[in-house]
């Protein structure tokens, strides 16, 4: 039987950043992937593969704690970080970075946990809205306004628990990721929100909308499917190898849909889509040695060139599909499967706008 794991190859390794990384985003500037990143010291750079160099540095006056690209901004950076009051408190702070160019707002009491980007199209506002979300158990969303950034909403959570992370379903849906293992459904044009719970649930690592699928993943290794079309009904459940630490999906060789999912035992598994979830393989994606130590996965990303993959010192590697033949087996013989370093995460998309 066909599984995608078997025609998956390692196709290069390149080392993009000396120190340990917090997050990496992944972009395409006309047809030129480029690597965001930002590491434990708090410094931000952007890694060009085609140059094999870093054609951007910037370094926030604080820790920063998460950082994205989005296709409607493929110029711009956007980062959250946290900077120390002189009595103690800590306060994030949302930060737009295009070339000399910076926005930048104090958006949350603590630490920003996560960001997304939705374009709306509504009679009451049409563009695009940054969201926010913070340990202080608050979603405040943001938009651009004669070069500022301004506060249009914020939610503060139902179950009044630190959020961990965000994700949108089309414009009117904004999903919460809660350490109490909550998920709060943010109706945005109704500015109205919904709490869904089970017992005994742990908290959230991670949350991905593919289709009418919201994937979670929990901090006990288990991976949650739920059907948006059918009143949020689990469908299915899995348990990964180790600690999850991010969700992606991918299109292989035969055209399905991959979830894969990277771990801090530096294993990636994949569960296919395309037949419901039901088929479940695991790889070794990232080590420094086989045998005696692998790292953590820091992220991954599918796009249209392959799997990358990014490793917490900083290693990324591309991964690519070879197309099985009637056999199952790859055209070039044998089964595909690869070892290597790696791992990435971020956004995709033709040139965007700069504010």
């Amino acid at each position: 039987m066909y599984s995608p794991i078997d025609n998956i190859t390692l196709q290069a390794s390149v080392s993009i950043s000396p120190e340990a990384l917090r997050d990496i985003c992944l972009f395409k500037i006309e047809e030129d992937i480029h690597i965001a990143t930002s590491d434990v010291k708090g410094e931000i750079q952007v890694f060009s593969p085609a140059k094999n160099e870093v054609i951007e540095r910037f370094t926030p006056e604080g820790e920063t704690t998460c950082l994205r690209v989005f296709d409607q901004f493929q110029n711009v950076l956007v980062a959250g970080y946290s900077k120390q009051a002189p009595g103690g408190a800590i306060h994030g702070s949302l930060l737009l970075l295009s070339g000399e160019n910076k926005l930048e707002v104090e958006a949350h009491e603590g630490h920003i946990t996560d960001i997304i980007c939705v374009s709306f199209q509504t009679p009451e506002f049409t563009g695009e809205v940054f969201f926010t979300a913070g340990l202080d158990c608050k979603i405040r969303a943001w938009k651009i306004n004669e070069g500022q950034l301004e506060l249009m909403h914020t939610l503060d959570t139902p179950n009044n628990s630190p959020i961990t992370c965000l994700e949108n379903s089309g414009p009117n849906f904004v999903f919460a990721g809660c350490q109490d293992g909550g998920i709060v459904a943010w109706n945005v044009l109704k500015n109205d929100s919904d709490i869904m719970k089970q017992d005994g649930a742990t908290g959230i690592i991670k949350t991905k909308v593919f289709e009418n699928h919201l994937i979670v993943a929990r901090e006990n290794k288990s991976v949650e499917v739920y059907d948006m079309n059918s009143e949020f009904l689990c469908t299915n459940n899995f348990t990964a190898k180790g600690e999850i630490t991010c969700l992606a999906v991918a299109v292989d060789a035969l055209g399905c849909n991959v979830l894969l999912i990277g771990q801090k035992s530096g294993y990636m598994d994949m569960l296919n889509i395309s037949t419901g979830f039901k088929m479940f393989t695991s790889m070794m994606a990232y080590s420094d040695s086989p045998v005696t130590k692998t790292l953590p996965i820091v992220n991954i990303f599918g796009m249209d060139a392959g799997i990358f993959t990014v490793g917490e010192d900083g290693c990324l590697s591309v991964w690519s599909w070879k197309k099985p033949d009637k056999s199952g087996f790859s055209k070039r013989g044998g089964r595909g499967r690869g070892r290597g370093r790696g791992r990435g995460r971020g956004g995709q998309g033709d040139q965007g706008k700069a504010w």
